[in-house]
């Protein structure tokens, strides 16, 4: 709780600290009273500030220098401390990043507090400005005490978060150096033109303005004039090595190398190339690499898994820091690109592994089907007399050969699954062995033949026991189920269909139906799945065209817009309707 509070008085802190530095600047200064006022505004500072968590522990060294900064701070407090105090508080309030709009406009109003303390009382007294009139003077004196309690009205909309405020320093500095401008400028002037120091001020800020108001409409892109903002980003970009360089050469390397350690070795020899780096060593998943050599000053930078140590012949400021930084993430992207590359060749080589094993396994349950349909005409055979059991030899003649065969394309697929001949045959040779191999008295064949096309058996074989194996699951819930195998031919199309009179196959089936494999107890799903896929690589399509109370039709055909197949009353598809 008292941590809680603690960060919803955060403006309360900074309102205090503004009102105490107030009192001691226009209340007897360098007085006991005044240096006391200090001292209580340097131990709110120290509570207030943004470069580490108020509830952080001090370290020992860390207080001994704020001792000794504070009594020495009280001890020699002058004009020129003073101000010096004053410009860097403008620096660590203006540099602060804020994203709530309330904070932003608490610390607009603390830095109208903190600059016109500069400029009316802080430099008028450092310089022993005596032109300034009493009527300004008393209007900032007690004019600006306004400025802490309007900061304090702030508080009951305001909720400050836990974590640490960054600080930007190329803004703090900016900010700093422009009111010591404005206070040193202001000075120029007044003596230059022998003005009074609030009109020589106002003309400085007057000349200042124009010049930031200009600066920031030529960098602003709304105009349509971006030359600033383009030379100084790429003056970011080009501090040791041409930020466009180098991406080329890392695209090149991309290119050449496929393996992604082979990139990385590559990418960091030529970053050993950059002249102001000696060495580099490189550390992923606790491999380690060095290229170039080692040097005393070392840094250390990380992305993810991806660690880079490098070597340089002088010390690293900021600005190179971050460049570095983005030359190691281009490089960790490029290497997780090209890993999650071959992943992908790797799941797609799984991937085809998986769906030609599970073709192959579905064909061999099909034959697996076939074979104990054989077993159980040849045992219900043995208590016939022979005249029936020529029957059994007859369905053994006919389905042997076809079996055979079917397990050599299963056996051939298994050994070289990405190397497969697609083996083809005479339509209507295909068409005469499913007649002579299919016996079953509920399945009728219906043929309209113009023309002998070749077709790839495998295929219209494996549709046929798929299609054949749902009619047989419906087979088992209706007695009277019928199945009618139609083929259709003309100079440039096949058709081939496969109807039954059972119940229609529901819509959430239909959705998925040929799109993914499926979990049902009818069966449709996986075997259909994997049909439409080989009907796809044949340059066929397999299609539900009808799906109605006592009509479902399977299709599968050559021609890209097959919806007209089959129309009602072309053909009388069971004899006994």
């Amino acid at each position: 709780m008292p941590q809680q509070r603690l960060q919803l008085n955060g403006l309360w802190v900074l309102a205090a600290m503004l009102l105490l530095l107030h009192f001691a600047i226009w209340k007897d200064f360098g007085s006991a009273l005044s240096r006391s006022l200090m001292l209580a505004h340097l131990g709110l500072f120290f509570i207030w500030q943004p470069l580490w968590r108020r509830d952080q522990r001090i370290a020992l060294q860390a207080g001994i220098l704020f001792v000794l900064f504070t009594s020495g701070f009280i001890y020699w407090m002058s004009w020129a401390i003073l101000c010096s105090w004053i410009v860097l508080l403008i620096g660590l309030v203006a540099g602060q990043v804020l994203e709530n709009a309330t904070e932003r406009r608490a610390y607009l109003i603390t830095l109208v507090f903190l600059v016109s303390e500069l400029l009316i009382r802080g430099t008028t007294e450092l310089f022993q400005v005596s032109n300034l009139s009493s009527s300004v003077y008393q209007l900032f004196k007690y004019g600006l005490i306004i400025l802490p309690f309007i900061i304090i009205a702030f508080t009951w909309q305001y909720k400050r978060d836990s974590h640490i405020r960054p600080i930007d320093f190329f803004r703090a500095l900016t900010v700093s150096l422009i009111a010591a401008m404005l206070a040193v400028g202001s000075l120029l002037n007044m003596y230059h033109s022998g003005s009074q120091y609030p009109e020589a001020l106002l003309e400085s800020l007057l000349v200042l303005s124009i010049f930031l108001f200009t600066l920031s409409w030529l960098s602003s892109p709304v105009i349509g004039f971006s030359g600033l903002a383009q030379l100084w980003e790429r003056s970011l970009m080009n501090i040791g090595t041409p930020f466009e360089t180098w991406l080329g050469e890392l695209a090149e390397l991309a290119d050449q190398e496929k393996m992604p350690d082979s990139f990385v070795s590559a990418a960091m020899q030529k970053m050993v190339e950059i002249p102001w780096i000696e060495g580099v060593l490189w550390n992923l998943d606790k491999d380690e690499e060095l290229y170039g050599k080692k040097t005393r000053y070392r840094m250390d930078l990380s992305t993810g898994t991806f660690i880079v140590s490098l070597y340089t012949r002088r010390p690293i400021g900021p600005t190179l820091l971050m460049h570095c930084k983005l030359l190691v993430q281009l490089v960790y992207h490029f290497h997780t690109a090209k890993s999650r590359e071959i992943e992908l060749m790797q799941r797609t080589h799984l991937q085809a592994i998986y769906e030609t094993g599970a073709r192959v396994t579905h064909d061999i349950k099909n034959l697996l089907q076939s074979l104990q349909t054989i077993t159980a005409v040849i045992e219900s055979d043995e208590s016939l007399n022979k005249e029936n059991a020529s029957q059994g030899q007859l369905l053994l003649k006919k389905q042997l050969p076809y079996i055979t065969q079917r397990l050599q394309l299963a056996l051939d697929k298994l050994r070289d699954p990405e190397d497969v001949t697609i083996e083809h045959m005479s339509l209507e040779g295909w068409w005469g062995k499913l007649q002579s191999r299919i016996n079953a008295k509920n399945i009728s064949f219906q043929e309209h033949i113009t023309s002998n096309p070749i077709i790839p058996f495998d295929l219209f074989d494996s549709t046929i026991e798929n299609l054949l194996e749902n009619t047989n699951f419906k087979g088992q819930l209706d007695n009277h189920l019928n199945v009618m195998i139609s083929l259709m031919t003309t100079d440039t199309n096949v058709k081939l269909s496969v109807c039954d009179s059972g119940k229609k196959i529901s819509d959430h089936i239909v959705e998925k139906l040929f799109n993914q494999p499926m979990d049902s107890k009818s069966g449709l799903g996986i075997g259909l799945y994997q049909a439409a896929k080989q009907a796809q690589l044949n340059g066929f399509r397999l299609k539900l065209i009808h799906n109605e109370q006592g009509r479902v039709c399977f299709q599968l055909s050559n021609e890209k817009n097959n919806d007209e197949s089959l129309k009602p009353g072309q053909y009388s598809l069971f004899s006994g309707d």
